[in-house]
């Protein structure tokens, strides 16, 4: 990873230890951090750049929010990448899904 890479990282509870540990590596590192954690405080939202808060009242609501929200994300991404190759700055044409 390399200063302005961006670590995406998951976690329902917001305090497992292994996710806390390598959003704390990132940050050394000058990595951009965005968490999907469950209801807050939590470890996660302290350290990571931007948190979005799934206030599910049970683990695995909140996972399957999460799985929602990095559908979405990869969409996006997807679309973002298709507008830098096409040319000129036209849109591109959308893939088929």
């Amino acid at each position: 990873a390399a200063p302005g890479d961006l670590l995406v990282s998951l976690s329902a509870s917001g305090n497992s230890q292994n996710v806390v540990e390598a959003v704390k590596t990132a940050r050394e590192m000058g990595v951009v951090s965005l968490s999907l954690t469950g209801p807050a405080p939590s470890a996660l939202a302290a350290l990571s750049d931007e948190t979005v808060v799934v206030p599910g009242g049970s683990t695995s609501t909140v996972q399957e929010v999460h799985l929602v929200l990095v559908h979405i994300f990869c969409a996006e991404v997807e679309q973002w990448l298709e507008r830098l190759e096409a040319p000129w700055g036209a849109p591109a044409p959308r893939a088929e899904t």
